[in-house]
């Protein structure tokens, strides 16, 4: 079953009273709701959470390390989490069952008592390696979530990207269309994103029969 609004509120209950006992919260840490869902726009199951964790000054590079093991101690089946290749700040993608996907970053605030706070990124702009397993799933969850939400404009710039960010890891490109701008419609961009599902990496993982399942289940809703 796909998720519903409330399960998506419980998803950050839960994270916040999880987090609140995690070890490395003792120096103080707290889980702040961004994005959609701070904004009461979600809209279930297309919509992401997006999590920041706020802590001290000084403390953001130790709790960025950290972040799979925070990931991975929720109640929630963690099917992966990785490093967004595409964010300037040190941003990691997690698909949990549902699938839910979950963005969390970290930010320092500039003071005590302060509202302003500062974005951790990568010392020396130099991330972990890329995860060729798991970011393209990620990624056509997003657009697909994107489409079925009636953002036919990202969708149709951002899947040549996918395409050629394919090619670029080894897929043939004899494989994909050399263009999109003549499907202008959310049909026919949805037949393409269907089709790349079949060229993806790592078919039979976890991850990618749970974004097979989200997307199976989606067809037949309006």
């Amino acid at each position: 079953m796909l998720l519903k609004k409330e399960e998506y509120f419980e998803f950050v209950s839960s994270a916040k009273f999880t987090l609140k006992d995690y070890p490395l919260n003792s120096r103080g840490f707290t889980v702040e709701l961004t994005g959609s869902l701070s904004r009461g726009e979600v809209r279930p199951p297309y919509s992401d959470i997006d999590l920041v964790l706020v802590c001290q000054k000084g403390d953001g590079v130790m709790l960025r390390d950290e972040m799979v093991k925070i990931a991975g101690s929720l109640n929630t089946k963690l099917l992966a989490i990785f490093v967004d290749p595409f964010s300037p700040d040190a941003c990691f993608c997690s698909i949990y069952s549902g699938p839910l996907k979950v963005d969390w970053l970290t930010a320092e605030e500039e003071a005590m008592d302060s509202k302003v706070v500062r974005s951790i990124v990568w010392r020396g702009n130099n991330p972990p390696p890329y995860d060729w397993e798991s970011h393209p799933w990620d990624w056509i969850w997003w657009l697909w979530c994107k489409l079925r939400r009636g953002n036919v404009d990202l969708v149709r710039t951002d899947i040549p990207r996918l395409w050629q960010f394919l090619v670029l890891h080894g897929a043939d490109p004899r494989n994909f269309p050399t263009s999109v701008r003549n499907s202008v419609n959310s049909a026919e961009l949805k037949a393409h994103l269907l089709a790349t599902l079949n060229l993806l990496p790592a078919q039979r993982t976890p991850l990618a029969l749970e974004i097979r399942r989200g997307i199976d289940q989606t067809l037949a809703m309006p």
